[in-house]
């Protein structure tokens, strides 16, 4: 069966990436380097990516897209309580998969940079409404 979900756990230097097929069984488990990470993207079938919600989150998006991907980004509090084990990298990805697979949490879209910015300055000058 192919793969049809890219579940990536980010972090500072290393990624874990869990690749599904579409009854969401697991098919592999890759960790990667940055620059690993922009190749698998580029060399992998476009499928479904699914990622954490986090600044980081958005530019790997983008990069996603680019490379013909849907990008949904789950906000990390809904994808918790999927975690069936201690949290690990391997156990994160698992639980993307098996929120993605739910379909009880809303996904959220990369954001393009001028709108990140434009949020970091709300955050920052804190906005009044």
């Amino acid at each position: 069966m192919h793969p049809t979900t890219v579940a990536v756990d980010l972090a500072k230097s290393v990624f874990e990436v869990a690749v599904a097929d579409r009854r969401g069984c697991l098919q592999a488990h890759h960790r990667c380097t940055r620059r690993q990470f922009e190749r698998f993207c580029r060399t992998q079938a476009a499928s479904h990516v699914v990622m954490d919600a986090c600044g980081m989150a958005h530019h790997w998006g983008r990069v996603a897209r680019r490379c013909g991907y849907q990008v949904s980004l789950l906000p990390a509090q809904y994808v918790r309580p999927y975690v069936r084990r201690q949290k690990t990298g391997r156990t994160d990805v698992e639980a993307l998969v098996e929120a993605a697979r739910s379909g009880t949490v809303v996904p959220g879209a990369a954001k393009r940079p001028e709108q990140q910015a434009l949020v970091a300055l709300h955050r920052a000058c804190g906005s009044s409404g």
